[in-house]
């Protein structure tokens, strides 16, 4: 883990690469079979020999198990990566929707150390989109909460928005004041604004030391509040080991925002929940991202599959969650 979803197109460099192959191709190869290749100065090529035609769930189970294979013989080679197809997709033989079903779901059994990175490279997006029933009613979702106009920091604040005032104005303290006013400032005035800085400061430290729960302490107590150990935790939150073990190690670790959303999701936090723990880490959600409204949508609905919600992020090019 984790698992991604990437276009076909997408330029992926992994230490391994999985290639489908026909039973045909080599004469001796039945479905089923998996084999590894090395070539030095190459990724690693892991073949999965795909059946022939569609036999329904005996098609559906030899697949599931094509994908278990393909892990076992990139551990064999000692990888961290791979980047794989989503098998039997130009065949067929299912939609893609039921593929990424069965990719998911074997790559979750599989997975169980964290410690490998899996890229599903998928064709068709647009057919993705099609048949995904519920994408239609998250699409009138984000439109309905997605402004026209996204407004930006420069065009909310610059000199347009504020007519009345003038830029000049904003600074009346230092534009109002001379060189020659600066210059006649008293020593006791002096003393003074030292003596009021040093309290700020005390002020300050006073402050600093009475630091909120920070985000890694939110996250340790709510695996132990909902009764998971650390891995169950990472591993449904599509997070591998080694940055779990350092967000875990250090009390004051900033993780990106869809880390910290990914842990929400598996954490299984309502709305609110799930708002203090993005502010913990220095986030917040907002109407003005369509990935924000996304989440919004999944977590308001009670859906915390970590791989659904990436297959709607994937399909509406945002950013994955996990890392």
């Amino acid at each position: 883990m984790p698992l991604y979803i990437v276009n076909a197109s997408s330029n992926v460099n992994t230490d391994a690469v999985a290639v489908e192959k026909r039973p045909d191709f080599f004469g001796k190869r039945k479905a089923g079979d998996v084999f590894a290749e090395s070539k030095e100065g190459f990724p690693v090529k892991i073949n999965a020999v795909i059946p022939k035609k569609n036999c329904g769930d005996k098609t559906e189970e030899l697949i599931a198990n094509l994908y278990s294979e393909i892990v076992s013989a990139a551990r064999k080679e000692d990888v961290s990566s791979i980047t794989l197809p989503l098998l039997t997709e130009k065949e067929r033989f299912f939609d893609t929707d039921r593929l990424l079903k069965i990719a998911e779901q074997s790559m979750s059994d599989t997975l169980t150390d964290g410690d490998m990175s899996v890229y599903i490279t998928v064709d068709e997006k647009d057919e993705l989109i099609r048949q995904k029933r519920d994408f239609e009613k998250l699409n009138d979702y984000i439109t309905d909460r997605l402004p026209k106009e996204n407004i930006t920091y420069t065009s909310a604040y610059s000199e347009a928005s504020f007519p009345e005032r003038k830029m000049k104005n904003r600074f009346a303290w230092s534009a109002d004041k001379s060189d020659a006013e600066c210059d006649t400032m008293t020593a006791p005035m002096i003393g003074a604004r030292i003596s009021t800085s040093k309290k700020e400061l005390t002020t300050l430290e006073s402050a600093l030391k009475q630091i909120d729960e920070s985000f890694s302490e939110m996250l340790l107590r709510k695996i132990d509040e909902a009764g998971m150990t650390d891995a169950e935790c990472y591993k449904k939150a599509n997070i591998d080991r080694k940055l779990f073990s350092k967000i875990r190690s250090d009390r004051l670790y900033r993780p990106s925002k869809a880390t910290a959303i990914a842990f929400a999701v598996a954490l299984e936090l309502s709305l609110d929940e799930t708002k203090e723990m993005l502010m913990k880490a220095g986030f917040a959600l907002s109407h003005s991202s369509k990935f924000d409204i996304i989440i919004e949508y999944y977590i308001s609905n009670g859906i915390y599959d970590i791989f659904e919600i990436n297959e709607a992020l994937f399909a509406f090019d945002q950013n994955l969650l996990g890392a």
